[in-house]
C-alpha cells in the first residue's frame, strides 16, 4: 500500500488496541491483519474481536482497518463492497464444489480497501484481489458499520436477481446460498 501510510496516533478504540499490540503504523496494521486466520468472529458488529480472537473475514478485517483509518483522519482509505463471480479462476479449490452442482460460478461479495482507485485485500493467504478484479460486477463504497447486515443484504439481493437472469440454473435462492456457505466453509 504505497499510496498511504500514517502513524497510529488517535486515542480511539481501534487505535489503542493496535498500539497495545505494539503496532504503530497503518502499514503494520494491514500486515498484521493479513496474517490473522480466516474465520468469522463471534459478534460480527464488534471489529475489535478481529484482534482479540485473532481471526476475521474479509468484512471484519477490512472494516477494522477502515475504522482505524477514520479514527486517524484518513477518509481517503475507502471500505468497498464488491460483488464478483467466484469460480476456480478466482478462488483455488472452488471449482470442485461448483462442479458438484453443475455451476461455473456463483456471485460472491468481497470487502476490501481502496485508496486512490487502487484495491487492496488483507483477507489472508489464498485471497487475491488481482484474481477477482476482472470478475467484479458491482462495487460500492460503504461505511464500516455497514459491513455486517447491509453487506449481507446487498449480496443476497444481487444473488436473487442473478438467479432470476439465469433460468438454466435449477436452484432456489436458498439452495444457492447453501452452496455458497459450503464454499466459504472450505476456506
Amino acid at each position: 500500500m504505497d499510496n498511504v501510510n500514517f502513524s497510529i496516533e488517535s486515542e480511539g478504540k481501534y487505535s489503542s488496541l493496535f498500539r497495545e499490540l505494539e503496532i504503530s503504523t497503518f502499514h503494520d496494521a494491514c500486515s498484521y491483519v493479513h496474517f490473522l486466520n480466516y474465520g468469522r468472529i463471534s459478534e460480527r458488529r464488534d471489529f475489535s474481536l478481529v484482534l482479540l480472537e485473532r481471526k476475521g473475514t474479509c468484512s471484519s478485517k477490512h472494516a477494522l482497518l477502515a475504522e482505524l483509518a477514520l479514527e486517524n483522519k484518513h477518509p481517503e482509505i475507502e471500505l468497498i463492497c464488491g460483488i464478483y463471480l467466484m469460480s476456480e479462476e478466482t478462488n483455488n479449490g472452488v471449482g470442485k464444489i461448483l462442479l458438484n452442482y453443475n455451476l461455473i460460478n456463483i456471485p460472491e461479495c468481497h470487502v476490501y480497501i481502496r485508496v486512490k482507485g487502487k484495491r487492496y485485500d488483507f483477507t489472508g493467504e489464498g485471497f487475491s484481489i488481482e484474481k477477482i478484479q476482472p470478475k467484479i460486477v458491482r462495487e460500492q463504497r460503504m461505511d464500516p458499520s455497514q459491513a455486517s447486515e447491509w453487506k449481507v443484504n446487498i449480496h443476497k439481493n444481487y444473488m436473487e436477481s442473478w438467479l432470476k437472469r439465469k433460468p438454466e440454473i435449477n436452484f432456489t435462492f436458498g439452495d444457492l446460498w447453501n452452496i455458497r456457505e459450503e464454499i466459504i466453509a472450505s476456506f
